[in-house]
């Protein structure tokens, strides 16, 4: 039993590590082919995190496979577009915040397909957002970049990942459901890898270490404290806190690579990260108010 403080920080530590984990997936790609890091990294994560609570797994019945093999999926294939654009990028920490955009696109995705209603702050936060992005593109001659449209397209499929998530993880115990995705993400990539890439002759030391430092460091060990954090921290405060890992990722690319950011992708970023806030706070005061109201309401037994 760790106090509400701590796990708010380990939470904190999980936000730190992931922007890290940009920098460790950008150097592994540089000495590896993108297919065989991906297969490599999640194949081995899966094991890791499984191990962690074996006996979970007997809890996982048949009506289950359809949701672990959608939401496996789509996971896999928003990871894999994301880490294409992490390859083609040269400035990680504005990908970082585009990424974060599927926070937004999913109340949208998520009316369209469960029919669910759409927060009235959410038209606030998101013209918030949009002005930001505007600003973020404002630097290259008013157009989009090749990497920030693949940033955009896996924040896209993110999100429809997060949407089917939401819809089946309850009906999944957590160790399964995310060693199954992982898996699903690791195999998807090796069948890429063996129809579309060619191994290199020599892999270096130093990308194999990137590699293990992916596994090890940006996945497993990420996921664990994240678990834990999540286990004594309320969940307002933990969608807070994760709100954090693009700032991290936009300050320690920019310190790893030395990146040159114009004051307006500063704004942008400031703004996009002012609107993930504003839809987080609200929603969080809107579940507050709808439990109050639930419980309220006087029961009628009939």
């Amino acid at each position: 039993m760790i106090s509400a403080r701590k796990a708010e920080l380990l939470l904190l530590l999980t936000t730190f590590i992931a922007g890290w984990g940009w920098i460790f997936s950008k150097e592994a790609s540089q000495g590896m082919p993108i297919f065989y890091f991906l297969g490599i990294r999640f194949s081995f994560a899966a094991l890791l995190i499984a191990l962690i609570n074996m006996k979970s797994f007997t809890k996982v019945t048949r009506k289950n496979l359809k949701g672990l093999t959608i939401s496996g999926t789509l996971q896999g294939i928003s990871i894999i577009a994301w880490m294409y654009a992490v390859k083609v990028s040269t400035t990680l920490g504005e990908g970082a915040f585009i990424m974060s955009l599927s926070m937004l696109f999913v109340p949208v995705l998520a009316r369209f397909l469960f029919k669910n209603k759409i927060l009235k702050v959410f038209w606030i936060s998101l013209p918030i957002a949009v002005v930001g992005l505007f600003c973020l593109t404002a630097s290259t001659s008013m157009k989009i970049t090749y990497s920030q449209v693949w940033f955009l397209i896996a924040a896209f499929l993110q999100s429809l990942y997060f949407c089917s998530n939401a819809f089946y993880a309850e009906k999944i115990p957590t160790i399964p459901l995310t060693s199954v995705q992982l898996l699903f993400t690791g195999v998807i990539s090796l069948l890429l890898a063996f129809k579309f890439e060619i191994w290199p002759e020599t892999v270096t030391a130093v990308t194999w270490g990137w590699v293990v430092a992916s596994i090890c460091i940006a996945t497993s060990l990420r996921f664990y404290i994240q678990l834990t954090g999540q286990r004594f921290c309320s969940a307002s405060n933990a969608a807070i806190i994760m709100v954090m890992e693009p700032v991290f990722t936009f300050i320690i690319s920019g310190y790893w690579y030395h990146e040159e950011l114009s004051v307006h992708k500063v704004i942008g970023c400031i703004l996009i990260l002012l609107a993930l806030i504003i839809y987080q706070i609200k929603k969080i005061e809107h579940r507050k108010l709808s439990r109050k109201l639930n419980r309220d309401i006087p029961q009628v037994k009939v």
